[in-house]
């Protein structure tokens, strides 16, 4: 029997995985000791920042990638940018509403005060307007990749239209 040859990256699948352990790892030390300073959980809390980190690298290294194809193809144009930005929308933003819908969910069921600045979080805008609350503590990184979707490629997209 012929498998089909997989377009799958096992050097980019390693490094995914291991930036999703790091996070889970990091997320779950701080849920089930939220309150300690000990020097041992503070560098496994911190790990949680380096799997982020290897996320923004490994997005934008896809990101890159799918891009520099189309300027290769001589064939990144208007239309291009925004099937772009559609297929990325369509990727993340369900997903992203979804937690958020249940995060708002969870804390009015808890009885906890939602963020005042809850609608910001619609646009991807809470970083902008006040320090991050303990309220769906990952959307800060996703805010900035969300920006990073839109502007990376569409700096790109004016440069080459230039230059």
């Amino acid at each position: 029997m012929n498998l089909p040859h997989s377009k799958r990256n096992f050097g980019l699948d390693f490094i995914r995985a291991l930036a999703i352990s790091l996070v889970v790892i990091s997320h779950t030390s701080l849920l089930i000791f939220p309150k300690s300073n000990h020097i041992i959980l503070t560098f496994i809390k911190t790990l949680g920042a380096i799997g982020v980190d290897l996320f923004f690298v490994l997005s934008g290294f896809l990101i890159g990638g799918i891009i520099l194809k189309l300027i290769n193809k001589n064939k990144f144009n208007s239309g291009d940018l925004i099937n772009f930005w559609i297929r990325r929308l369509f990727r993340t933003l369900p997903n992203y509403y979804l937690i958020l819908i249940i995060n708002i969910g969870i804390f009015l069921c808890l009885k906890e005060s939602l963020p005042q600045n809850i609608d910001s979080y619609f646009l991807f805008l809470q970083n902008f307007s006040n320090p991050h609350p303990n309220f769906f503590t990952e959307a800060w990184s996703l805010s900035v990749e969300e920006y990073a979707y839109l502007l990376v490629p569409l700096t790109l997209y004016f440069c080459l239209s230039f230059f």
